[in-house]
């Protein structure tokens, strides 16, 4: 008996817990669950069994809601990481206005045609005293 306070009588009827088996009076056995091994019919249980169902349950829902957190985390990085897979890099778009500032900023000062290139070869050989001859200019 689960109280052990209540003695049995024609009037005090002994009830049993459908999960645990143990006798129980009306008080300790207010409590109704679906056992799955039982069928699909709530049945009496007691208040240990109850508080030991309650707890699973809870415990059970909560590592759901965790699977489901960590299945949507999952799925965001795995959709994140094949978007960049998936998505080849487009050869044909005009290219992105930062890239072209960077390109250039990164040929300042560089010659940009070729007439610029030959005429800093011209001024080159301007500065040097002798010719190809090996005479000197003057």
């Amino acid at each position: 008996m689960v109280c052990g306070i209540t003695e049995f009588t024609i009037v005090h009827r002994r009830h049993h817990c459908r999960h645990c088996g143990k006798v129980v009076c009306h008080k300790c056995s207010t409590y109704r669950w679906i056992l799955p091994y039982l069928g699909t019919t709530k049945v009496r249980v007691c208040r240990v069994c109850h508080a030991q169902l309650q707890g699973d349950k809870d415990r059970q829902l909560a590592r759901q809601q965790n699977d489901k957190e960590d299945r949507s985390r999952w799925l965001e990085e795995s959709e994140e990481t094949n978007l960049s897979v998936l998505d080849p890099p487009n050869f044909f778009a005009p290219p992105r206005e930062s890239a072209a500032i960077a390109r250039e900023s990164s040929h300042a000062g560089e010659p940009t045609y070729l007439g610029d290139a030959s005429e800093e070869l011209d001024t080159d050989s301007d500065s040097d005293s002798e010719t190809t001859d090996g005479t000197s200019k003057s």
